[in-house]
């Protein structure tokens, strides 16, 4: 799993995520820790490989299964939306 180095930041000790989107998380899932992380809150993770569904976790986004090799540590990437290619 790759933590996201900025999202500890604005993550406090219990902020207000409700849990909604829980699933399975897939390779390459964008996930945010809910409320029910405690002190985790907020922080996001996008997963290396895959992983049951957690109540404490939300899954956001998926990266497309073609830039999956883009996931090692220490690489830099953003988010952006889908575009029709």
């Amino acid at each position: 799993m790759v933590r996201l180095q900025e999202s500890r930041e604005p993550a406090q000790a219990g902020k207000h995520i409700e849990p909604r989107n829980i699933l399975e998380r897939l390779k390459g899932s964008a996930t945010m820790d809910n409320e029910r992380y405690k002190r985790c809150s907020g922080e996001m993770q996008v997963t290396k490989s895959g992983y049951p569904e957690d109540e404490r976790v939300e899954v956001i986004g998926r990266i497309l299964e073609k830039y999956h090799l883009l996931l090692k540590n220490g690489a830099q990437f953003m988010f952006a939306p889908e575009t029709n290619e």
